[in-house]
């Protein structure tokens, strides 16, 4: 986790400033001005909510008049290769994989070289 990293607190106050809670509500961090530069609304890794979070954070704090870089949507993907998308997440693309590599351990456990190996041709060229 990034908080176990011996310089996270250094680094988290160059980045951002703290705000004393208020009442029942818990302090918070903000980002830095000359940081939201480098903010990516769109960073690869976001989940579809943290995604939407980050471009409502980033729109308020350019309606606040902050920063006026304006940073673009990544591009979509060519429309012959838009179904693509989902392919990592498919249940039909894991049950291959997990099928393709179960085979092959069992072949590698049963192959002549391995000492182990009880396979009917690895029996019959063994030597008594």
């Amino acid at each position: 986790r990034l908080v176990r990293l011996p310089n996270f607190e250094q680094v988290l106050r160059q980045v951002a400033h703290f705000h004393t809670p208020h009442k029942m509500e818990q302090g918070k961090f903000t980002l830095r001005e000359e940081c939201w530069v480098e903010f990516d609304p769109y960073f690869a890794h976001y989940t579809t909510q943290e995604m939407q979070v980050a471009e409502e954070r980033f729109q308020q704090h350019k309606a606040k008049g902050g920063t006026k870089t304006s940073v673009t949507a990544p591009c979509q993907p060519f429309a012959s290769l838009s179904r693509l998308n989902g392919i990592l997440s498919s249940r039909v693309l894991h049950q291959l994989i997990f099928v393709i590599l179960r085979n092959h351990h069992t072949y590698l456990t049963n192959s002549p070289t391995s000492s182990n190996s009880t396979s009917p041709a690895h029996a019959a060229t063994r030597t008594p």
